[in-house]
């Protein structure tokens, strides 16, 4: 019985020096990485689209909304490079700036006659379709909670969007495009949890919508990751993304003589792997 109970005792001792080591290794992980001035991350979103879109003559004739995956012929999933940089100013604020093209090209037989810009496309008629969209997010972040294990933030920034979309039928020689270019103001808040031993959970949001005049914009951002850095400098990572962007406007959005985009329904999803280089 005084064996047994000796035993726990030094059991339950053991587990609390686990606890505590950890809880040490969480502590210098997550002050090795507020320390660290500059952030490189570079990585691969495995993308799913759903989009829908309408481009309207340039006279303002209204074009057809149309499903681009399904009646297009778009692909639904892509590989796409996104990269990432920040910049730590003083030990709560960080200058963030990224990259991500998204861009698609597709093939079908038109099963229903289309409006796209200033021509009519009928049925039966072959057509090749892309879409392009390049978003550069622009951010200023401070952290509201920096704890020896939490590092919670706020930040505010603009999410410059530049979007093109085209339709060409070769048989007839026609080519139709329209274009949206605009920036996006979007607040959002994110959190970096250590958990020890280089291992950290990562998550965070981003919202905004905006209208002046004629110009709509909503901007939906989610994401969550689980980090590993095997080197104070180097990390690996795996999470999930969601972006939703929806753009509606007939002025103040740049047009192209070609055509306007008027309105473009958004969403891409799917999961994350990148590198982390911590300087």
């Amino acid at each position: 019985m005084v064996a047994a109970l000796i035993v726990s005792c030094a059991g339950g001792a053991a587990g609390q020096d686990v606890a505590r080591e950890e809880a040490v290794h969480a502590r210098a992980d997550l002050a090795a990485r507020a320390s660290s001035r500059f952030s490189l991350r570079g990585g691969l979103l495995f993308t799913e689209h759903r989009t829908v879109a309408r481009v309207d003559a340039e006279a303002g004739r209204p074009g057809t909304t149309v499903d681009v995956e399904n009646e297009l012929g778009l692909d639904e999933w892509t590989r796409d490079v996104r990269l990432d940089a920040a910049l730590r100013i003083g030990r709560r604020h960080q200058f963030q700036v990224g990259y991500l093209s998204l861009s698609r090209r597709g093939r079908t037989t038109l099963v229903e006659r289309i409006r796209w810009g200033g021509t009519v496309f009928e049925v039966d008629v072959d057509v090749e379709s892309e879409i392009d969209v390049t978003l550069i997010p622009i951010a200023w972040r401070y952290a509201i909670v920096l704890d020896e294990r939490l590092d919670v933030g706020l930040s505010a920034g603009v999410f410059a969007v530049f979007a093109d979309a085209g339709v060409s039928a070769s048989v007839a020689g026609v080519v139709e495009r329209g274009s949206a270019d605009f920036p996006l103001p979007v607040v959002g808040v994110d959190g970096i949890l250590a958990l020890g031993r280089g291992l950290f959970l990562t998550g965070g949001a981003r919202y905004f919508a905006l209208e002046i005049d004629d110009v709509e914009g909503t901007w939906r951002e989610f994401r969550s990751a689980a980090e590993f850095f095997p080197l104070n400098s180097l990390g690996v990572g795996l999470g999930y993304r969601y972006i939703g962007l929806e753009a509606d406007g007939t002025e103040g959005i740049h047009t192209r003589p070609e055509g306007t985009l008027l309105f473009l329904d958004y969403e891409f999803s799917g999961p994350h792997v990148y590198l982390t280089l911590s300087l």
